[in-house]
């Protein structure tokens, strides 16, 4: 019987990918391959009431990986990834998936068609929803191209379960756009970490 890997052996697995093989197949290849030690996670699993919570495990030159805790109903915003890739392979709970697109499905928009004001809130910009993906079935990856720049993500139980996502990142990841499509609106936002490993300083952590 195969024994289950652990989030370090995922981490082994990415760091030792050569640079010119970080892409999206790559990757989700190694995030994929294999039934999880959910019990090596444990240490990094933290909660929130008032939002989901981003537990850092590893950052190295080339990703992050981070474990995400999602209490029922909690949501990202809409935002993009900055022309990063990324990869969630989803642990326990149900996952949807929100994608949407600007005219022409650019990642960023048209500066010289949107109004920033003096807070740096960017004003006209169109919005579209693409379509919905809902993942319930432990180890399941899914990815963000450069295709399918901008979404957001939830917790979509109806039955009050709690939701665990692994995720990887390639670098540098520590802001993106904030859509809001109603107000027609975007922008800039950090990325910050509610825990990170013992011995990694980083200045973002909250």
């Amino acid at each position: 019987m195969v024994s289950p890997i652990t989030v370090t052996d995922i981490v082994e697995r990415l760091t030792a990918l050569p640079s010119d093989q970080i892409c999206c197949d790559g990757v989700a290849e190694r995030l994929a391959d294999g039934a999880l030690d959910e019990a090596s996670l444990r240490p990094f699993m933290n909660w929130r009431e008032d939002k989901y919570a981003r537990n850092l495990v590893h950052r190295c030159d080339f990703f992050d990986v981070i474990l995400l805790c999602w209490q029922p109903g909690q949501v990202t915003k809409i935002h993009n990834h900055n022309g990063n890739l990324g990869w969630i392979r989803l642990v326990s709970g149900t996952l949807r998936e929100t994608n949407y697109r600007l005219p022409g499905g650019a990642s960023v928009p048209d500066l010289t068609a949107i109004e920033i004001d003096d807070d740096g809130v960017g004003h006209g910009v169109e919005l579209q929803e693409t379509g919905q993906t809902e993942l319930a079935e432990s180890g399941t990856v899914c990815v963000v191209d450069r295709d399918r720049p901008i979404h957001k993500v939830a917790n979509a139980s109806t039955t009050g379960e709690k939701m665990v996502t692994l995720h990887v990142y390639s670098r540098p990841h520590d802001s993106a756009l904030s859509f809001d499509p109603e107000a027609r609106t975007c922008q800039r936002v950090q990325f910050l970490f509610d825990t990170v490993p013992e011995g990694l300083a980083l200045p973002n952590l909250r």
